[in-house]
């Protein structure tokens, strides 16, 4: 990647983990790029991100081996005056282009005041491939303002279409080479295994009663081809464990295990991937592992799922299976 080429590798910086912990996906191999020569701050402003943090070995390797501080913060107390802390002591600070407004109009205003450089960095594997269907950042005004960091240079198009000036792409965290032989050393799988990117159920178009005729589409077309692979789950960050749990009774499938290792170091040694509409697929996709998005057209609010899937350009190009039969005939492409 070429973050040193863009920032000063000598100055401290602050890297703000506000929002989602797919955010954590972008900045650990964002810091493993840097050299050791600067001070190196990543303050959590939420338990659920702090926690995906600990849960995360690879994470924690690149903290010891860049010597990296470590900041939880638990209250708004803490949040309101660390937040000036290290916008004072810092040259330059990284946040997520998901920044809710709460807080990209409180940093907003600290920065009037110090002037420090701000580069915003993409929350998501995704790319924003193109101009139509994908939503566009939150904050549009607030990311504007700063350097934008992006994977690729699709991205910056489509950001330089709606009027982003200040891109600049970086490259693919999931490429990065240095990264992945870390996650190579660290990692041991031994045998295969088919790997399942799950996603969560919600209110829209992926309720909970299309999540099971999903999983149960899956593990029955893996049985008819009676493969002698171990179903890994990955679960979304924000999902639900025992949501899978139960749903795996209840379909009575006990050859699987629901895994919270590094979502890269599991995608570089599936046999193949399957991924439920996420982003997370370009991990396996991009490295030249056999993936494919399932995405039933069968489900509720067949008409939004269907305009939808005409919107995953995020994914790129993962094909897509939207029934059975499709989904059969990639498995037997294996």
């Amino acid at each position: 990647m070429k973050l040193n080429t863009i920032v000063d590798k000598k100055k401290t910086k602050s890297f703000l983990i506000t929002h989602v912990p797919q955010e954590l996906e972008t900045v650990f191999p964002l810091i493993n790029s840097i050299e050791n020569n600067s001070n190196i701050y990543v303050i959590f402003f939420r338990e659920d991100l702090y926690n995906y943090y600990r849960k995360n070995e690879i994470f924690k390797e690149i903290k010891n081996k860049k010597k990296i501080k470590i900041i939880f913060l638990k209250n708004i107390i803490q949040k309101f005056f660390a937040s000036i802390y290290f916008f004072t002591i810092s040259n330059s600070l990284f946040i997520g282009d998901g920044i809710k407004p709460l807080y990209s109009n409180f940093f907003s205003k600290i920065n009037s005041i110090l002037n420090k450089k701000i580069y915003i960095f993409r929350h998501s594997t995704s790319t924003l491939l193109k101009v139509n269907y994908i939503n566009t950042p939150i904050n549009n005004n607030f990311i504007k303002k700063h350097d934008y960091l992006v994977p690729t240079e699709g991205c910056k198009k489509r950001l330089n279409l709606l009027k982003f000036k200040k891109v600049k792409v970086i490259g693919e965290v999931y490429k990065d080479k240095e990264y992945k032989l870390l996650l190579k050393k660290k990692y041991h799988f031994g045998k295969k295994f088919i790997l399942l990117f799950s996603y969560k159920s919600n209110n829209s178009c992926f309720k909970y009663s299309d999540k099971i005729l999903h999983y149960k589409t899956i593990i029955e077309e893996l049985k008819k081809k009676n493969f002698n692979y171990k179903l890994i789950i990955k679960p979304h960050p924000t999902e639900k464990i025992l949501e899978i749990k139960k749903l795996m009774s209840l379909l009575k499938f006990t050859n699987y295990k629901i895994s919270n290792k590094n979502s890269l170091a599991l995608a570089l040694n599936a046999k193949f991937v399957i991924c439920l509409g996420t982003s997370a697929g370009l991990l396996s996709y991009k490295n030249n592992i056999p993936t494919i998005n399932f995405y039933l057209f069968s489900s509720s609010k067949k008409e939004e799922r269907d305009v939808n899937s005409k919107s995953v350009n995020f994914l790129e190009k993962i094909p897509n299976a939207y029934n059975a039969a499709q989904l059969n005939s990639f498995l037997s492409s294996i």
